[in-house]
């Protein structure tokens, strides 16, 4: 993606007071609701040069609580905060922004926020707090990504057949969720990855629609210091038939990104989307938690092949993760409202596999909870080394930012 700078004549209104009054300050921003938007463009003194760090503070300015940035090309493009996931990309964030080793940072990787889907004002709290403790830390975090599950209602598919309930209860999630979000410091990008309770077990161009309205695109490519990572849609190689539509242009896509050749090669490279191939073993079973055998290996060698030696999920509700060859898999546990598992009993117990395919059935669903002890987020810091994580769970987050215990 190239970036271009438009000159004055181009007009990037004036962000002070929106007039239309050409500025050479920055974009203008506007309060606009459309989902398409052009290629990326930083006015900065009406030149386009330097990283995406020099300009950090510039670019995230814009995309403050609910505002939009207007772009001028043929004619005005608006966007807002959780918009930025457009042409397969991520504005601030491409290969041309952020393909440079820049030294170690920090990012935040979270999991099923899903408000709505238990105790509704616990799940809001702790996404508050999240947010507060992401803010404290703001000079060492680069972005962060939510591993899909963002609300929990979508049409009927969780409201027992009654979609105007359903489409009642989404649309008062969505507040909630963009209300706490909007609330990140304007410096620290928010990625956001769809899940099954964003785009539906088997997804459909009309569940995409509903989702990129509100998220952008559904699967995508960014850049952070030097790392690429690589953002799939699970529910689409999870739920559909590989030769449905959706399934050829998502995997035609995902071969292109996993095959292109770059004149810098980057640092890392990382997958991440929601429902993971696997949670604990590549030969575990086959359930709602993971993708199907067959699937699984084809794509988990993609993946190898690509050189892909780290992938992130959620999904699960609960901690989990294995490796398939030298790909490490890591899935979170949920922000929200975590899911228990029943102790293995002694006759799951004969082996590994027996166990981990208890954990994964319904038989060894335990209940859920929004429980401070076990709800929480990724601290990831990346390194030339590698990615490692640190799980902090809501208790040690509040003590972190000094909150008073619930």
């Amino acid at each position: 993606m190239d970036f271009k700078c438009f000159s004055i004549q181009d007009q990037c209104f004036s962000a002070k007071d929106n007039s239309e009054t050409p500025s050479q300050k920055r974009i203008a921003y506007k309060k606009a609701k459309v989902t398409e938007i052009p290629r990326a463009v930083v006015c900065r003194n009406n030149v386009a040069t330097g990283s995406f760090d020099e300009h950090k503070n510039d670019i995230h300015a814009a995309f403050t609580d609910n505002t939009d940035v207007v772009f001028k090309e043929t004619k005005s493009k608006k966007i807002n905060m959780f918009l930025r996931a457009q042409n397969r990309e991520f504005l601030g964030m491409s290969e041309v922004d952020e393909s440079v080793w820049n030294g170690n940072y920090e990012f935040i990787c979270m999991g099923d926020p899903q408000i709505g889907m238990g105790d509704q004002k616990k799940e809001e709290e702790f996404s508050k707090l999240a947010v507060e403790f992401i803010n404290n830390r703001k000079d060492r975090i680069k972005f962060v990504v939510i591993c899909g599950d963002h609300t929990h209602n979508l049409e009927d598919m969780w409201s027992k057949g009654d979609l105007e309930g359903g489409r009642k209860k989404r649309i008062q999630e969505l507040a909630a969720f963009k209300d706490i979000y909007s609330k990140l410091d304007h410096t620290i990008p928010l990625v956001c990855v769809c899940g099954n309770h964003d785009v539906g077990n088997k997804p459909t161009e009309k569940t995409i629609q509903l989702y990129s309205k509100e998220f952008g695109d559904d699967y995508l490519s960014f850049w952070c210091g030097g790392v690429k990572f690589t953002v799939l849609n699970s529910q689409i190689v999870q739920g559909l038939s590989p030769s449905d539509e959706l399934s050829i242009a998502h995997e035609k896509w995902a071969d292109e990104e996993f095959e292109r050749k770059y004149e810098d090669e980057p640092v890392h490279s990382v997958v991440m989307c929601h429902i993971p191939p696997f949670c604990w073993d590549p030969e575990e079973k086959d359930t709602n938690f993971n993708w199907p055998k067959q699937k699984r290996e084809i794509w988990l060698e993609k993946m190898v092949k690509a050189n892909v030696k780290k992938v992130y999920w959620s999904h699960y509700h609960r901690r989990a993760g294995g490796k398939y060859k030298d790909l490490e898999v890591v899935v979170s546990g949920a922000l929200g409202t975590h899911i228990r598992t029943k102790e293995v009993p002694p006759n799951h117990k004969k082996s590994r596999i027996d166990e981990i395919n208890f954990k994964l059935s319904y038989e060894g669903f335990g209940g859920v909870e929004a429980n401070e002890e076990t709800s929480g987020l990724q601290v990831v810091t990346v390194s030339k080394e590698g990615l490692s994580e640190e799980w902090l769970n809501i208790r040690q987050i509040k003590k972190e930012i000094g909150a008073e215990l619930l």
